[in-house]
C-alpha cells in the first residue's frame, strides 16, 4: 500500500511481483489469482481491491498456523512448525519439507493446500537461499532465518531493494 490509502489494487500487487523478478505473465496470472480471492474477503464485498484493514479475514484454510486470527506473527507457533518439518536438521525447509508440511490440510481443506503450494512455490522461486540434497538431487530450501523475515513481514522488501536497478 504505497499510497497509504488501505487499499491494494490489482495494479499494486502486479507491480509489485515485478519488483520482486516475477516476469510479466506470472506476475499477471499471480495478482489477478491473490485478487480473486483476497478481494471479496478483505472488502466484503465483490472487488478485486484488497482493503487491509480486513487483511487477517484472508487466512486461508491451509494456512500454517504462525499467524495468529487478528494476522499477527506467532512467534512459538513458527518454531513448533520449523522444529516438526526441518526433519533433516539443516535449518532449512526444502521443497520437500514444505509439501509435507502442507499434506496435512490438502484433502479436508483442497482449496486451501493449493492456495498454499502456490504460495510456497512462489516464496521458494524468489527466496530459497539454500540447496539441499534429496534423494541425491538438489533441491531448492529456505533458510529458517529468511522465513522469520517472511513471516515476520520483512523480506519481500528486502528481495524487492535488492532487485532495484543501482
Amino acid at each position: 500500500d504505497r499510497n497509504g490509502d488501505g487499499i491494494i489494487t490489482l495494479a499494486d500487487t502486479y507491480e509489485r511481483l515485478r519488483e520482486l523478478g516475477f516476469g510479466r505473465i506470472k506476475s499477471a496470472a499471480a495478482a489477478m489469482l491473490i485478487h480473486m480471492g483476497l478481494g471479496p474477503k478483505t472488502s466484503k464485498r465483490f472487488t478485486l481491491d484488497i482493503d487491509i484493514r480486513n487483511i487477517h479475514l484472508g487466512i486461508h484454510d491451509s494456512d500454517t498456523g504462525v499467524y495468529d486470527k487478528d494476522g499477527g506473527f506467532v512467534p512459538a507457533a513458527f518454531e513448533r512448525l520449523f522444529s516438526r518439518f526441518d526433519k533433516d536438521g539443516d535449518g532449512a525447509l526444502n521443497e520437500y519439507e514444505l509439501k509435507k508440511m502442507l499434506a496435512p490440510h490438502a484433502q479436508e481443506r483442497p482449496g486451501g493446500a493449493l492456495a498454499a503450494k502456490a504460495e510456497f512455490s512462489l516464496l521458494l522461486e524468489i527466496a530459497a537461499d539454500r540447496n539441499a540434497l534429496v534423494n541425491d538431487k538438489r533441491v531448492q530450501a529456505i533458510s529458517r532465518d529468511r522465513l522469520v523475515q517472511f513471516y515476520d513481514g520483512s523480506l519481500l522488501y528486502e528481495i524487492a531493494n535488492a532487485n532495484k536497478p543501482r
